[in-house]
């Protein structure tokens, strides 16, 4: 499948390349990987950092929806503490009334 790609690159590093015997074509080839490694590399540190970034950002966005400080507050809303007395109270009463 791939026979008629390597031998292009073969064609390329013998004589295009300048590469005059067998060593020459190792030294470009290793050259070659080597690059593509360190390449490799720097994008797999990007990835990295680009996750950590990207949960700092979720985390951030969480926080602030917790906080509620996505959508302005209503001064008539009854605190959250309030209600979760109320219900605590209304779970409670049907409790009993199970009973």
């Amino acid at each position: 499948m791939f026979e008629q790609t390597f031998k292009n690159i073969d064609d390329i590093l013998f004589k295009d390349a300048g590469c005059s015997n067998e060593l020459d074509y190792v030294e470009q080839t290793s050259c070659i990987l080597f690059l593509k490694y360190l390449d490799a590399l720097e994008i797999e540190k990007i990835v990295g950092q680009s996750l950590a970034q990207c949960e700092r950002l979720h985390q951030s966005i969480l926080n602030k929806a917790f906080e509620g400080n996505f959508v302005p507050q209503n001064a008539n809303d009854e605190p959250a503490e309030k209600l979760l007395e109320r219900i605590k109270k209304e779970k409670l009463r049907k409790e009993k009334q199970k009973l």
